[in-house]
């Protein structure tokens, strides 16, 4: 994954479920933006023990973004009772150009999670759009669901919206 990012030369990276153990003898977030030289903000979530190398260790499996961004905002998302604790990170990018704002998010996963992905979505794009307002905003992350899925409502209306 490390050689593969390196060769495309990100600015920004965003990143789901990144095992990080709390002792820190493993975090794949900081070895990937230690390989890629960009700076990282982590948001941890979905503590937990996990399997690493054969044995149990306390963990989490949060969200990283990886780039020249200033953090602005973590967000807990309404959560799925047989989903756990999922997150969104909100950031202002300090690249050359216009402002931009990136909305990184992890919604619930499972098909019994609809009215969660739908909450989760509102919430989140509720949160963007107030910091954002009339600057640019790039939303990237793992949906757990199609394009087309009623749940993602609030963000297809955002980029209705962006585009008029």
């Amino acid at each position: 994954m490390a050689a593969g990012l390196a060769a495309l030369q990100p600015h920004i990276v965003l990143l789901q479920e990144c095992f990080a153990s709390a002792d820190g003898s493993a975090h794949t977030a900081r070895a990937l933006a230690d390989t890629l030289g960009l700076p990282l903000w982590e948001t941890p979530a979905r503590t937990k023990p996990r399997r690493w190398e054969g044995r149990w260790v306390h963990s989490h499996a949060g969200l990283a973004l990886l780039g020249d961004c200033e953090p602005v905002q973590a967000l807990a998302l309404p959560p799925h009772p047989a989903d756990g604790e999922r997150v969104a990170q909100m950031a202002r990018w300090r690249g050359p150009g216009p402002a931009l704002w990136i909305g990184h998010v992890h919604l619930a996963a499972g098909a019994d999670a609809s009215a969660a992905r739908l909450q989760q979505c509102q919430h989140f794009t509720d949160h963007l759009q107030a910091l954002a307002q009339a600057d640019s905003a790039v939303v990237g992350g793992d949906f757990n669901a199609e394009p087309q899925d009623p749940a993602l409502a609030p963000l297809r209306a955002g980029w209705q919206l962006a585009g008029q």
